[in-house]
């Protein structure tokens, strides 16, 4: 069962000095196999981070077909072709940006599990991806919400009017 353990130094003798030392510590979970260096609570991390790989792979196959398919469409000179151009494209960044998130945290925890620091700059890039995936992905459910691409042509001048906005 996995326990938490807590580690504690004090100075116990009666010369009143402040404790002076140094150490080094290496922790493992022995129990988890390959996933030693991992903590209990992150432990399926790696799990997770594979089928999100493998789900946005998919996503983002199958919107780069939809969008090409888009821009054909936008061709024609047809409105609604027009109107869902930038749609599909602002959906196709947010898709392929959560990719790259999932992708790199999924290198960082593997490398992770082989050395216990893993890559920390590739961690940092990850989170950076995450939160530019769920800023675009938000913009676009901003822009949706007053009714563009359902009620109204959507233009490009919306997607940089919603940015500024935010």
């Amino acid at each position: 069962r996995p326990r938490w353990w807590y580690i504690a130094f004090s100075e116990c003798s009666d010369a009143g000095e402040d404790l002076q030392m140094t150490y080094q510590m290496h922790l493992t979970n022995t129990g988890y196999g390959w996933a030693s260096e991992l903590s209990t609570d992150r432990r399926f991390m790696p799990h997770l981070f594979a089928v999100l790989v493998v789900v946005y792979g998919c996503l983002s196959f199958a919107q780069l077909h939809a969008n090409r398919d888009v821009a054909a469409r936008a061709k024609d000179d047809s409105a609604n072709g027009k109107a869902a151009h930038p749609f599909a494209r602002i959906l196709t960044a947010g898709v392929l940006l959560a990719l790259g998130d999932s992708t790199l945290s999924a290198l960082h925890l593997a490398v992770f599990t082989s050395n216990g620091v893993g890559l920390p700059w590739i961690q940092v890039l990850s989170q950076l991806l995450s939160v530019t995936a769920s800023f675009v992905l938000a913009s676009l459910l901003l822009l949706v919400s007053q009714g563009k691409c359902i009620s109204y042509i959507m233009v490009a001048n919306d997607a940089w009017s919603m940015l500024r906005l935010l």
